[in-house]
């Protein structure tokens, strides 16, 4: 499938999933929305853990009611993330079959030496790695980037 240059090809398939990947990250399981969701249950959990060094009958119902919330929140939370990594794979795992299967056996050379685990988990300097390899390295640079931009992007429209 080497249409330009099998580099440049899995940049780009690389970029698409990565803008995919935080579109469907934010429309399932939004950030900020986690946030808020984990502060909720620390507070709880202090509030929980106050109740707890009490030894009253209302206190003891009262933690059981805040720990049933505790999982309603944590329920909530899983469902998200579950929505977001059944949508993933459906877009992911093919288009990992089509990079393999165009891709396999082709080496890329790097711009520079990348740290990266060797025999006995040791780490190593590469040079050369292969599809996996340089889409791993791509996924991790283009999320980055992309999360910097869309924080970037969400502080100026809070900030109007």
């Amino acid at each position: 499938m080497v249409f330009i240059d099998s580099g440049i090809e899995i940049i780009g398939i690389t970029l698409l999933l990565s803008v995919a990947s935080q579109m469907l990250r934010r429309k399932y399981a939004h950030p900020k929305e986690m946030k808020i969701q984990q502060d909720k249950m620390k507070e709880i959990g202090k509030k929980q853990k106050e109740l707890m060094a009490k030894t009253d009958d209302k206190s003891k119902k009262e933690s059981e009611n805040l720990q049933n919330e505790m999982f309603q929140i944590m329920g909530e939370m899983n469902g998200k993330l579950m929505k977001n990594m059944m949508v993933s794979m459906v877009l992911f795992l093919p288009a990992l079959f089509v990079l393999r299967t165009f891709y396999e056996g082709i080496i890329f050379g790097l711009p520079i030496p990348i740290p990266w685990f060797g025999e006995n988990w040791s780490i190593q300097l590469y040079n050369e790695t292969n599809w996996l390899g340089l889409y791993a390295l791509l996924s991790l640079i283009f999320g980055l980037i992309l999360n910097i931009i869309i924080n970037i992007i969400e502080k100026n429209k809070e900030g109007k």
